[in-house]
């Protein structure tokens, strides 16, 4: 049985702005929305889509599931979603592998590492 990512969904109280972060910072471009989705593909058409849930609740908790994004220049890639509202969390280097720990403008982790 052959399983694949077709999309990774956020839970997010304002999709109109988490749009212009992801899309801004990752590439993707919105193809639909309505009052409850925000769909979201990359134009190569090889990534898994990424679905904005607008849901009523804030995160109130650090999310199970993140991002782990490999970059060629993690200090722009750092910059830019700093400049696109992300947050820096902290640096963290183990077993001789270094990233950056961030979240979105809305509190989701993410982390950005070197290719």
């Amino acid at each position: 049985m052959e399983i694949a990512v077709r999309n990774i969904v956020i839970d997010c109280t304002g999709p109109e702005a988490m749009s212009r972060f992801w899309g801004t910072f990752m590439g993707y471009e919105t193809r639909w929305s309505n009052d409850t989705y925000t769909f979201m593909l990359h134009p190569d058409g090889r990534r898994p889509g990424l679905v904005l849930q607008k849901v009523p609740e804030i995160a109130t908790e650090k999310n199970r599931v993140h991002f782990d994004l490999e970059v060629g220049d993690v200090a722009a890639a750092v910059e830019r979603a700093r400049e696109l509202g992300a947050t820096f969390v902290r640096q963290v280097e183990e077993e001789g592998i270094a990233w950056t720990v961030m979240q979105d403008p809305e509190g989701n982790y993410f982390c950005i590492q070197k290719v």
